[in-house]
């Protein structure tokens, strides 16, 4: 094997998601090795024939010495300030060390590689892999860089972000999940969340115990999210924690609420403006939505099971310019009768604010009384009206709601009953690793106490407060968020409040959620 002494300089402009040819002339080896290198939210991944590695722009540093430790001098692995890198390959008694000098975590649009000074390298595709394309890598964080600050490019383009399904931070999905091409039917996205969590809390109800510790999610996603006929299917278990109510189990709340398959529909684009989507779908009331990785808090709010948040049926939508408006005819609050009709309407004021209108109500009267289908809500009226706020290190969503249950003899339903209440959600974001949320809550039911049956909340003429408090650890696709709760009832009918004989007025929760989305 020949010394080399000469140096090489590789350019900045190869093209994301080509396969590069490692053909090592650089490095003076004689082997060849052909590898992949994808790009996304300044990350690398990196695979060969015998090797996968991981790599971040921005902690370069750290990501080498974990990854590839086995190659790398670590001591080697220092300089404070000059946006390059060099790679070299020493011969050190027939071990081959793979030395690499950093001296920036490769921000820079300029930055740059070189492998020079290779010498005594055996004819190994390793070292011929892993000198090249950690050589490619270098080189392409320029470009990838460039490419995520070019206004230019759409950012749907650029981010390949998902629509569905929808988080409303501070939590962050992969925002390249895995796909692959379907043959005639496109390009077909794959993710999942596995999460658990663990709960302690005072005052429990006589179904419930004071510690559990369950998975909240341990599910998978199927889509496709383009061209004009588009399907979504969300498979698996998960646990729905809401303040103020009973925890179940993960298994216990699947096969009581929306089953195995809690999302599954499909969706036409019939024009520019007009789509037509059928299926078991999110409901269109945008307070809270229904599983734990979606919201700012672990806990669902007092408000959350006062309106329906997954219903089978059709919706269509037309959107033109800032406004977006859907009708849907739907089952409600999951009864398996399309007597529900549901509309909204969502105008963007700019990239930064929005508001929405939604409004529902039962066509129909429905004896249904289940777990997933209460018998009062099922039969109700509900109003919401929500304003979005995203910018910078913030986001605030207020919302108010109101929901009426009219007087019906035939089903048991003596009296009248109206809940309205108010919540302000809201996040800051410190880094883009550590961010907190909190929520505040105030929810009333009409009537007086101890006067009339129908209770929605706590009985008759009852109010509620809660106040909730989430910090948020999330670096990459891992996640680990405590959570503090309190809620206090007013007014509450005895037995129908905390506590083993519903006659507490308090109650108070400590939730840990940790978990990955990928």
């Amino acid at each position: 094997m020949k010394r080399s002494d000469t140096t090489q300089p590789l350019s900045a402009g190869i093209p994301l998601g080509r396969r590069a040819s490692c053909a090592a002339r650089s490095c003076a080896c004689r082997g060849e090795s052909t590898g992949t290198l994808t790009y996304f939210r300044g990350r690398f991944l990196l695979r060969t024939g015998r090797m996968s590695l991981t790599m971040s722009v921005r902690t370069m540093r750290s990501s080498i010495t974990w990854q590839l430790g086995r190659y790398i001098d670590s001591s080697a692995l220092r300089g404070p300030d000059a946006d390059f890198a060099t790679a070299r390959n020493f011969g050190t008694g027939g071990t081959h060390v793979f030395h690499m000098t950093m001296r920036k975590p490769l921000a820079a649009r300029a930055a740059f590689a070189r492998i020079s000074k290779f010498a005594g390298v055996r004819r190994s595709l390793t070292a011929c892999a892993l000198a090249g394309l950690c050589t490619i890598v270098l080189a392409q964080a320029a470009a990838a860089t460039s490419d995520d600050d070019d206004d230019s490019v759409p950012k749907t383009e650029k981010s390949g972000e998902l629509e569905q399904p929808t988080i409303s931070g501070p939590l962050k999905a992969d925002p390249r999940p895995a796909s692959f091409m379907a043959g005639p039917i496109g390009k077909i996205s794959v993710s999942g969340v596995v999460t658990g969590y663990g709960v302690l809390q005072g005052n429990p109800a006589s179904d419930d115990r004071t510690g559990r510790v369950d998975f909240s999610n341990l599910q998978m996603i199927v889509q496709k999210a383009d061209g004009p006929v588009q399907f979504y299917v969300q498979t698996g278990i998960y646990s729905i924690p809401a303040l103020g109510l009973p925890n179940s189990s993960a298994i216990d709340t699947t096969s009581q609420t929306y089953g195995f398959v809690p999302l599954a529909y499909a969706k036409a684009k019939l024009s520019d403006e007009f789509s037509l989507q059928g299926g078991q779908m999110p409901s269109l009331f945008s307070g809270e939505r229904t599983f734990t990785f979606q919201n700012m808090n672990v806990e669902q709010g007092l408000l959350f099971y006062q309106a329906n948040n997954i219903n089978k049926g059709l919706q269509i939508a037309y959107s033109k310019g800032p406004t977006v408006i859907t009708a849907s005819l739907n089952d409600g609050f999951y009864s398996d009768r399309l007597t529900w009709l549901i509309g909204s309407v969502v105008y963007k004021f700019d990239e930064e604010n929005r508001v929405s209108v939604s409004a529902g109500a039962n066509l129909d009267r429905s004896a249904r009384d289940t777990v997933a289908t209460p018998l009062l809500q099922n039969n109700s009226s509900i109003y919401n009206l929500t304003y979005g706020y995203k910018s910078g290190p913030w986001i605030i969503s207020p919302y108010v709601q109101f929901t009426h249950v009219p007087r019906d003899f035939t089903l048991g339903i003596n009296d009248t009953a109206s809940t309205y209440g108010g919540a302000l959600l809201a996040s800051y974001s410190f880094t883009p690793q550590i961010s907190l949320a909190g929520r505040i809550e105030y929810i009333a039911q009409s009537g007086k106490k101890s006067i009339g049956e129908t209770s929605l909340l706590y009985g008759p003429g009852s109010k509620a407060f809660s106040a909730t408090i989430t910090p948020t650890f999330q670096v990459d696709r891992y996640f680990v968020r405590p959570e503090c709760s309190y809620v206090r009832a007013v007014n509450a009918t005895s037995g129908l409040a905390f506590g083993k004989n519903g006659d507490k007025k308090r109650q108070g929760r400590f939730v840990l959620e940790t978990g990955i989305l990928f």
